[in-house]
This record gives structure tokens, C-alpha cells and sequence, in this order.
């Protein structure tokens, strides 16, 4: 049975275009929601603040890469405390 390479082979469902592109770093950004306050409040915050946001708890955040929107997901619990986020939805890239 001879070995196979799979290497260089595009991933499923990931454009061809983009294999020259796998060691490039991005910024990635979840956004849960945006809130505006005062330049007054916002030196009164403290490490145990509370900020109102425009979404609802179960609503999908938004996943930015590099500043641009790429999709939405949710929120989940990994452990008992950290948080990390499902890609549910991938929006047009191109």
C-alpha cells in the first residue's frame, strides 16, 4: 500500500486560494455587544464594573478578523472558567 501526502492538498471547504496564506498571523476580535458612556465613566471603572451592552444574553457575538466581520457564534463555556466561541455562521470573505 503505497503512503499517501496529504500536505499540500486543499482542507475541505477552505478556498484553494487561500493555502499560501496558512502561516500568515490575524488578529481575531469577539464582540459581544458595544455600549457608549461618558469619558467620566469610563475612568470610574473598575476591574469589577458592569457594562450594559446592545445585545441579549443568547444573542450571536461578532468574530472579526483583522477588523472585518468573518462570522457569528456563540459564546460557550470551556471548563469552569474560561469562555471560548462557537463559529456558527461564516459570512462572505471575499
Amino acid at each position: 500500500m503505497s503512503e499517501r501526502n496529504d500536505q499540500n492538498l486543499p482542507a475541505p471547504d477552505r478556498p484553494a486560494d487561500l493555502q499560501g496564506l496558512q502561516d500568515v498571523d490575524v488578529k481575531i476580535t469577539v464582540e459581544w455587544g458595544r455600549s457608549e458612556i461618558t469619558i467620566a465613566d469610563a475612568v470610574s471603572l473598575s476591574a469589577k464594573s458592569m457594562l450594559r451592552t446592545d445585545k441579549l444574553e443568547n444573542e450571536p457575538v461578532d468574530i472579526l478578523v483583522n477588523g472585518k466581520l468573518f462570522g457569528r457564534g456563540k459564546l460557550v463555556l470551556v471548563g469552569n472558567e474560561t469562555y471560548g466561541v462557537r463559529l456558527d455562521e461564516i459570512i462572505d470573505y471575499r
